[in-house]
């Protein structure tokens, strides 16, 4: 008969560690059940169950989980063998998910646990706590709007004009203007300050914004014959970006006030009027 070795015994032992988890969580579904880090990476290391696929199935077993939840698993979320995914991912939509529905003071890491469809300890595996992961999600949601602007306004062309005018209509249409989107932004722009993490990445997306802004209006000047040093075209576009930011702010906080071609129409005039063109549509 074979002996066991010891990665065998660690593996044996972090198992039977998961059933006492398992049974504990079935027993008080409320508690705040933590998974260690090292059991985790001991049973990632198996071809067995994991601490993740387990905790799914204890989650849909349990049945509380909020709408998000069960979508989230793929073909690999199998009760034992199987890859394990990285649930980062996961996290993050239903961190969004859930300060589109609760705001940032409704979040708690149970909530977004059940939004995943999850064990609320298991987040910890992937993130340090709920504040890295708020911030995480503010980056992703941040890179993902940039990315879809970037690619309206490949679309548009090489002219000048095009470009400027497609940035301008994507900046006030879905994904980027509504309700959802909106109350994300103004929900994250309220603990900006306050937090350090949300602090920096909201430096670092702003600049680049600005950035791509500035590769906007510059081609516009010169097309038009103006000749405009760095300075002015910076500023300029720091002067957009605070008239587009203060629409979405007023929308986001009074959908009532006007609506998304009421804006639109605003910071087309505004702009064009500045950049001494036309940019209405």
């Amino acid at each position: 008969m074979r002996q066991s070795g010891p990665a065998e015994t660690a593996l044996t032992v972090a198992r039977r560690s998961l059933d006492c988890i398992v049974h504990l969580y079935k027993i008080y579904p409320e508690a705040d059940i933590r998974v260690n880090p090292d059991l985790q990476n001991v049973l990632d290391l198996s071809a067995g169950t994991t601490v993740w696929d387990r905790g799914m199935a204890i989650g849909t077993e349990h049945g509380g989980a909020e709408p998000g939840g069960a979508e989230h698993r793929g073909a690999d979320d199998r009760e034992t063998g199987g890859p394990v995914k990285d649930r980062r991912a996961d996290f993050i939509e239903a961190t969004l998910a859930c300060m589109a529905d609760h705001g940032h003071q409704g979040t708690t890491v149970r909530r977004i646990a059940d939004y995943a469809g999850v064990v609320p300890g298991l987040l910890t595996h992937y993130f340090s706590g709920k504040d890295a992961l708020i911030a995480a999600a503010y980056r992703e949601m941040s890179d993902r709007l940039h990315r879809h602007v970037v690619e309206v306004v490949e679309a548009a062309g090489a002219d000048p004009v095009a470009r400027l005018s497609a940035f301008l209509a994507t900046s006030f249409r879905p994904p980027s203007f509504e309700p959802a989107q909106l109350k994300l932004w103004v929900g994250y722009w309220s603990f900006v300050l306050s937090d350090p993490a949300v602090r920096r990445i909201h430096a670092e997306t702003y600049a680049r914004y600005r950035v791509l802004v500035v590769s906007l209006v510059g081609p516009v000047l010169e097309a038009k014959g103006r000749v405009a040093d760095d300075s002015e075209v910076e500023a300029l576009a720091i002067g957009i970006s605070a008239l587009l930011d203060g629409l979405w702010l007023e929308h986001g906080l009074d959908a009532s006030a006007f609506g998304s071609s009421d804006a639109e129409g605003i910071a087309r005039e505004m702009i064009g009027a500045r950049l001494g063109i036309d940019l209405s549509v």
